[in-house]
């Protein structure tokens, strides 16, 4: 089908401060549609649910591209190396000048929700409330187990801390993206 495959670039600033910066928005229908395509040479599979799927999609040569995911799931696959997003979540693919893939994609992060502001004004993405993701919620969706209590005590979850290291690389510096690594703590 036409639109399958193709390479887009976006803006990286916009003059207008009460919307997101460019980006190319991908939605599909609520119910159970599956919408798979390559930008830049990178598969992107969108999943629906019940509300349908909203993506937002922005490339920067010899920068990043970030799938943000407001509603549904992403399937991101690069290099042999596939990551699920799911709504509130982000992944970052670092690309070359020829806005190729330079490097597999990184992780999924939970994203900051006020990256959704102008996107909400426009009436295109309804609700950010439950919004951003959790770890857990992301490990999940990317074949982690949560652990689980023993002797009562709460089991540790992946929470964001003061004293993480910081994430490597200039995925880090993408509108949204967590700058920082995440560990695993006791509650």
């Amino acid at each position: 089908s036409p639109m399958q495959a193709f390479t887009y670039s976006s803006g990286s600033s916009t003059s207008c401060a009460s919307i997101t910066s460019d980006g190319l928005l991908v939605q599909t229908p609520e119910g159970q549609a599956r919408v798979t395509f390559l930008i830049n040479e990178v598969s992107i599979d969108l999943h629906s649910g019940q509300t349908g799927s909203t993506s937002f999609v922005q490339a920067e040569p010899s920068g990043d591209m970030a799938v943000t995911v407001f509603e549904g799931s992403a399937t991101v696959t690069s290099g042999g190396t596939s990551f699920t997003a799911i709504a509130g979540s982000q992944i970052t693919i670092p690309l070359g000048d020829d806005l190729l893939p330079s490097a597999p994609p990184n992780a999924p992060q939970p994203f900051d929700p006020t990256f959704a502001e102008g996107l909400l004004a426009t009436g295109v993405v309804s609700d950010v409330s439950a919004l951003p993701a959790t770890w857990d919620a992301i490990d999940i969706a990317n074949g982690a187990e949560v652990p689980t209590p023993i002797d009562g005590e709460p089991a540790p979850t992946a929470v964001p801390t003061d004293d993480k290291e910081e994430c490597p690389g200039k995925s880090c510096e993408a509108q949204g993206h967590n700058k920082k690594a995440r560990s695993i703590v006791s509650k």
